[in-house]
């Protein structure tokens, strides 16, 4: 965690940075390295966040930047143009990992990419992200809930929940959905020792994801 000024490294006191109430004033939160091409800004207070997707193997920068818990209002006002306003993130991305680290182009070279960003909700955090959907997926004892939301209109959504042997042991299928509606969570209960999710569209699959224990909420 940096003080805004990159090349200063003052590390900050540790706070827990999984919510807000950690970053006690502004700073960057920086990642040197990702095992997937995304990452999000969520408030669990208004169940709503924002996801970048980009390619990490072209892209790996990853950078941050919150004024932190509670700010001033003239903070408030000069990022914002509102004193009213509760949060503000800044989602950076870079071709190097860090800021240290540089990368050349010749004369006439160009290196390109696609990306995006889109909001969603009611997911309780992020577990995993694509262009198409971002999702959870808990486990607490034998109790698995699923959430998902769509960056935009859909049709034919399946997910399959299968233990180790490839058996389903639940399903359920989403004959349409839109980012704009608050789609129920699906929970179920067995006794399999893992649980894979499979999501399928229009009949193919497109994320294989594992539970994550509550414990580990992000």
């Amino acid at each position: 965690m940096l003080d805004y000024h990159p090349e200063r490294r003052q590390l900050w006191e540790r706070n827990p940075m999984r919510y807000l109430a950690g970053w006690k004033s502004t700073g960057d939160l920086l990642a040197g390295t990702l095992k997937e091409g995304f990452y999000s800004a969520y408030s669990h207070d208004t169940e709503e966040g924002i996801v970048r997707i980009f390619p990490a193997n072209v892209n790996p920068g990853v950078n941050i930047w919150a004024w932190g818990e509670n700010p001033p209002p003239d903070l408030r006002r000069l990022f914002s143009g509102s004193e009213s306003t509760l949060g503000y993130v800044e989602m950076w991305g870079g071709i190097t990992p860090g800021f240290d680290d540089y990368f050349e182009l010749g004369p006439g070279e160009s290196l390109g990419w696609t990306e995006w960003m889109y909001p969603y909700q009611q997911t309780r955090g992020l577990h995993f992200a694509n262009k198409d959907l971002a999702l959870t997926f808990f486990v607490e004892e034998e109790d698995y809930t699923f959430r998902l939301c769509p960056s935009g209109d859909m049709e034919d959504v399946s997910v399959q929940f299968v233990d180790t042997s490839g058996a389903v042991v639940d399903e359920i299928h989403y004959p349409t959905i839109h980012p704009g509606a608050k789609i129920e969570a699906h929970t179920f209960s067995t006794d399999a020792d893992r649980v894979e999710l499979i999501v399928l569209h229009g009949g193919t699959e497109v994320i294989r994801l594992q539970a994550v224990s509550r414990g580990s909420e992000p």
